[in-house]
Order: C-alpha cells, then structure tokens, then sequence
C-alpha cells in the first residue's frame, strides 16, 4: 500500500506518520517524552520523506510524508501515482486559535484541487480527510465531517473522498481516532488488493 501524506507545513504530518506507526504502549512513552519537549515541535520535512514501515494491523505500508512548504509543493507530483492513497492532513488550530471552517473549506480545496493536477487525468485519486490538533478544538470532528460532506458534493467524479473523517492528536498513537484510521486503512488495503 502506497499512503501520501499530504497537507500544509507545521500541521504534524511528520508527527502523524510516526504515531500511525507505533503500537500502544510505545505511543504512551513517546507521547510522555515528546510532550514538552520545544525540540520536537519545529522539525519540519524538507523535500519529501519516504519510508516502508509496519503499520499495526495493516501491514507493510509506503508511507510519502510531503514538504508543507510552499517551495516544494511543485516537486509532489512526481511522487503521486496510481495506486496511491492520500490523506489529506489539515490543522483545526493555528497560532492557539481555532479555525474557520470556511478557512479550512479554502485550504482543502487548494489541496485536492493541487492533487487533482498532479496526476494522470483518467485517475480519480482517493482521499482520507484527518485533522491535527483535536487536543485543542473539542468539535473537530463535527467540523471535519461537515467538510468532507460539502468537498464530497464540489468534488464529485474528480477526487474520492472517505466516507470516514479523523480528528485527531497527532502525537497520540494509541488514541482512538488513531486506532480507527487504522482500522480504516486495513479495510482500504483488503478492497483493493
């Protein structure tokens, strides 16, 4: 399974393919460590980060961790294929405040709109919705799925969207919502075996 992580800079994307990774007892320990540690906050991906890792319960992923960054949005395209899953990572929280849901409309537009030019135009690419920062805004999954709900009906017969949306903390890889996208991409992995 091919898995690209896509979404702006400083939304966790790193965090998030760490966390997808670890069992639940490493994630307790790692989220304890990491917690208040000002190191770990700003390390950004340059360029792209690509990596096969154990994902528990879903086996042997390819895993594309892309650059936020603006300056290497343009080099993405090359990574993006056929059998390639996406999960759009987007943040319910910038600078401590929540966001917009209109803010969040426009910048998942701008992602699944880059996605839908940076690939083949006979491919129709799908799309797992997820969002950072869940510690910080109690309501974002009803935020998310209202989203995905309206980007669903905008981009229809362009970009499969997952009926299944994930609020989450990044940095929690035993969490629940955790756990569910896992389960969701094993499920993604049997159908298109």
């Amino acid at each position: 399974m091919k898995l690209c992580v896509i979404g702006s800079e400083g939304y966790g994307k790193s965090t998030f393919t760490e966390s997808l990774k670890r069992g639940k007892l490493k994630s307790v320990f790692t989220y304890e460590s990491q917690r208040d540690d000002p190191q770990c906050i700003d390390e950004r991906t340059v360029g792209i980060d690509v990596s096969t890792v154990d994902v528990p319960g879903v086996g042997r992923v390819s895993v594309y961790d892309v650059a936020g960054q603006n300056q290497f949005h343009k080099t993405h395209g090359f990574f993006f294929s056929v059998n390639a899953f996406f999960i759009l990572l987007l943040s319910l929280v910038i600078g401590g405040e929540m966001r917009d849901p209109h803010q969040l409309y426009e910048e998942a537009k701008y992602w699944l709109c880059f996605l839908r030019a940076s690939i083949n135009k006979r491919i129709i690419p799908t799309v797992i919705m997820a969002a950072s920062r869940l510690d910080r805004c109690p309501r974002g999954g009803k935020i998310l799925q209202q989203l995905a709900d309206h980007l669903r009906k905008v981009f229809a017969g362009k970009v499969v969207i997952s009926l299944n949306t994930f609020a989450l903390d990044c940095r929690k890889g035993s969490s629940r919502q955790m756990t569910g996208l896992r389960q969701h991409l094993r499920d993604v992995k049997k159908q298109n075996k």
